[in-house]
Formats: C-alpha cells, structure tokens, sequence
C-alpha cells in the first residue's frame, strides 16, 4: 500500500523545502528571536504556518509574524498569507488569527484579503520561499515597520510612537 499526501501539502514541501534552502546563512539571535513551523490546514488549504518573534517585554519592543502557506483553496497557485506587528498576540488577536480564539492559526479576514499569489509556472516554489525569506529578514531587520492594513486597535499606534523616539 502507499500513501499519498494531498496535493496542497505536496506543494508546501515544496516551499518549505525552498524556503530551507534560502534562509540559509539568515542569523537569529537565540535569546530574543525564535521561530516555529506548525501545520495550517484550512479545509482544502493544507501547508505549513511560520511564527516567529523577535524583540524584548521589557521596553515594549515586542514584533511578532505570522505566515502561512499553501496551495490556494481556489486554485493551483501557491498563497502566502503573512501578519506582522508590534505587541503581544494576547493585546491584538485579530492581526493573524480569525475572529474565533479557537481557530488556531488560520488567517483573519483582513490577512486573506492581503494574500501573496505565486501561479503555476517555472520557479514557483523558489518566487513564494524568496517572498517569505524576504519578509523574515525585514521581520528581523531594525528599520522593520508593519504594515498599517494590520494594525488592528488603536494601541499599535502608541507602540509605534515609542519605538520611533
């Protein structure tokens, strides 16, 4: 007998494989910055979720990012659906996660409207493992800034004013 895996999942090995591959030489500072790889399974949506975070509670300067990916409910393209900010994920729940705190990591409204799409076509794999390599690099880079479409509250801009003094 043989097992298949599902072709979502087919492609996110893909990725993830790729994605292996191009973070190769990217530096974590253990002490401040980890990142974990889980599963994402959204009905059809069947890959893997990266979350990451870098930062220190201490002076508030806490980032977190979120991104899942797999191959597209609707289509064979590979989507990236990626969060990034400032806080903690108890003080802005809605910024990755859906509005149900028992949704686990699949992404809110806003993140699906956001999506990345890499279609089917030579070099696929590496265009969506590059785009999320990049993301973790500026993730982790000290001019980062997340993007406003996922602020989510009103606390994010007192954050942002502290980080920036």
């Amino acid at each position: 007998m043989r097992l298949e895996l599902h072709n979502g999942l087919k492609d996110a090995n893909k990725v993830l494989t790729k994605l292996r591959v191009a973070l190769r030489g990217v530096k974590l500072n253990p002490r401040k910055e980890w990142f974990i790889v889980e599963s994402y399974v959204n009905c059809r949506e069947q890959g893997y979720a990266i979350i990451g975070r870098t930062g220190d509670y201490t002076y508030g300067t806490v980032r977190n990012f979120y991104c899942a990916f797999s191959q597209n409910r609707n289509s064979d393209s590979v989507v990236v659906y990626l969060a990034t900010y400032f806080g903690s994920s108890k003080a802005h729940p809605k910024q990755f996660h859906a509005y149900d705190p028992w949704a686990g990591n699949i992404p809110s409204q806003e993140v699906y409207e956001h999506a990345q799409y890499f279609p089917p076509m030579t070099g696929y794999y590496e265009m969506a493992a590059k785009f999320i390599r990049d993301e973790i690099v500026h993730f982790l880079s000290d001019d980062f800034e997340a993007s406003a479409c996922f602020f989510g509250d009103g606390d994010i801009d007192n954050q942002l004013a502290r980080k920036n003094k």
